[in-house]
């Protein structure tokens, strides 16, 4: 935690509560970009000028998908998006 490897830390008999917390809270994330965001962090480049052309061209799937647009509605009209996987 100190050297910034982990987000936190939590008591073992919390474990699976709080690791279940954290999965419904990325599940309820848009799926496209989830998915991506997971072949992202599965990639071993650590040079930023190699994985930036990654990143962009992983981002370009979102970028018009229907759930980007629900998740503009939603946060204007201050409520929680509904995604679709589309």
């Amino acid at each position: 935690l100190e050297k910034g490897l982990v987000n936190r830390v939590v008591p073992a008999e919390n474990l699976l509560d709080d690791a279940m917390e954290l999965a419904q809270t990325i599940a309820s994330n848009a799926p496209i970009v989830t998915r991506s965001t997971k072949k992202l962090l599965y990639r071993h480049e650590t040079d930023l000028e190699e994985i930036y052309p990654v990143e962009r061209a992983s981002n370009g799937p979102s970028a018009n998908s229907e759930d980007r647009k629900e998740a503009v509605r939603a946060f204007m009209e201050k409520r929680q998006p509904v995604f679709k996987g589309r």
